[in-house]
């Protein structure tokens, strides 16, 4: 037992001096360096570094040592750690190599440092980064690409497509390039144009999937740019009320542009369709015991961009008495934005039993703002008496829809007073309501002799309409009408509209 305790405790010391030794002698340089070429060869970094740090403790002031260790931090993309060696390197002697490299690691520091501001925001100071190293040609591929994207992505369309074709002239074999620069010239020049060049690469670039994604994208971009042209042309044509000019646009467009642009629109039919046929019905009684109250109107109403026509004509029957007449309503733009309009009316009813045998009406509008303010007189001619009435009115059209009218009606030979408040909602096409309201000593409508006669009155009427297709609405009416000592008289009716 004693003797195997001697052996092991002899063994242990003749190993321990053997390593004592082997960690004091130096290594032997060209080994050690061949052993790094192996290592950094076969892509093991780590392992060769640590070998290299080993050499750099034996060998301090070796600039060979350290011009390894800038190398191979520059090979793992480490800049920072790859500069400061070289450069230390290089201050212990002169290597033409050595300093190229160390450009690159600076210029490749640069791009590092740009594509940080870009991400956090400093544009700026990316772009002035890389067109420095752009104009300087330090890495030129790089730099320039990358300041091409960057002008892209911040709209300077026609920068970046002076710094791209730059780059394509020297690397004309990329068809990366190739596509970034027809990608500036779509943001430049034009999808068409773009879509040409893209037309002229070889047919293999063409077929790669990059370039496929971006003829599609430029189509895509092309067919909003069109539909945008048109929607403006009709826009054009609705706003000066020219509904034949924007009938003939729309129809000659090929029947998938016309569906595009009513998807893209949904108002679009509505609003091509603003000439009506309107025929209407209303039956009203009173408390007297009078027979109902009876009328039919039909009504055209044709829009030119020059004048809006309404001719219409009615039969009556109030009293036991009946009546028909006939009568056109012209609305003519004084300015080329509608601003200024004049109103023109007459009706006629030669053998009228009630109603008056000429009206003649003319009222003069002017747009301020959200407001319009209109003067309008108006000449009633009965049997026995001739009638006219003043009638001032304030609008104010206000979002979503919403209107509010004030009028007066003042009757000139008695000084009758009565004033009209209207609310109207119109917040689609498709759909109107109004409520009017009124206050005075003349009825709610002004259409008899005995309506002008000075009586306090209090009226209510409110209509609405919905237009269920794009050709045809319908719409009711309800009004109530107080005036004291006479009568209360309540009624309603409906009416619909054919549009075209």
């Amino acid at each position: 037992m004693k003797r195997l305790c001697a052996v092991v405790c002899f063994v242990i010391g003749m190993l321990t001096c053997v390593c004592s030794h082997a960690v004091e002698a130096p290594l032997n340089y060209e080994q050690a360096v061949a052993h790094v070429r192996q290592l950094s060869g076969d892509g093991r970094y780590a392992e060769a570094e640590t070998v290299l740090h080993q050499l750099q403790q034996t060998y301090p002031d070796n600039p060979e040592v350290t011009a390894f260790l800038g190398r191979l931090a520059a090979w793992q993309k480490k800049y920072a750690t790859a500069s400061a060696y070289l450069k230390l390197s290089l201050a212990h002697h002169s290597d033409p190599e050595l300093a190229r490299l160390l450009a690159q690691v600076e210029t490749f520091q640069q791009l590092e440092r740009s594509a940080a501001w870009e991400l956090s925001g400093e544009t700026a100071r990316a772009v002035d980064a890389l067109e420095r190293l752009c104009s300087q040609e330090r890495e030129p591929y790089e730099s320039c690409r990358r300041l091409g994207l960057l002008q892209l992505k911040l709209g300077e369309a026609d920068a970046a497509y002076q710094t791209l074709s730059r780059l394509h002239s020297r690397y004309a074999d990329d068809g990366d390039i190739a596509l970034m620069m027809i990608r500036a010239i779509g943001a430049s020049s034009g999808q068409r144009a773009a879509l040409n060049r893209l037309e002229a690469l070889p047919k293999d670039w063409q077929q790669r999937t990059d370039a496929v994604a971006l003829r599609e994208e430029l189509l895509l971009v092309v067919e909003q740019e069109k539909r945008q042209l048109q929607q403006q042309e009709l826009e054009r044509l609705l706003k000066q009320r020219d509904l034949g000019g924007a009938h003939r646009f729309f129809e000659q467009l090929p029947k998938e542009e016309q569906a595009a642009l009513e998807k893209s629109d949904p108002t679009l039919h509505y609003r091509l369709r603003q000439q009506n046929l309107r025929l209407s019905g209303l039956l009203a009684g009173d408390s007297r015991g009078m027979p109902l109250e009876k009328q039919l109107d039909l009504a055209v109403t044709y829009r030119l961009p020059w004048l809006t026509t309404v001719l219409q004509g009615g039969w009556v029957s109030r009293y036991g008495l009946h009546d028909a007449q006939v009568g056109a309503e012209f609305y003519i733009p004084l300015t080329a934005d509608h601003r200024s309009t004049l109103m023109l009316a007459s009706s006629f009813c030669p053998s009228a039993a009630f109603l008056p045998r000429s009206a003649l009406r003319a009222e003069l509008g002017q747009g301020v703002g959200s407001w319009e303010v209109a003067l309008g007189v108006t000449r009633l001619t009965f049997a026995d008496e001739v009638v006219h009435l003043v009638a001032p009115r304030l609008s104010w059209y206000l979002p979503n829809g919403w209107s509010l009218t004030e009028q007066l009606h003042v009757v000139a030979e008695s000084g009758t007073i009565s004033t009209q408040t209207t609310l109207m909602w119109q917040p689609t096409y498709r759909h109107a309501s109004r409520l009017g309201v009124t206050v005075g000593e003349a009825g709610e409508r002004l259409g008899d002799a005995r309506d002008l006669e000075r009586f306090f009155t209090v009226g209510a009427r409110v209509e609405t309409e919905y237009r269920f297709t794009p050709v045809v609405s319908i719409g009711a009416e309800l009004f109530y009408e107080y005036r004291e000592r006479l009568y209360k008289k309540t009624g309603g009716g409906l009416f619909a509209r054919y549009w075209w």
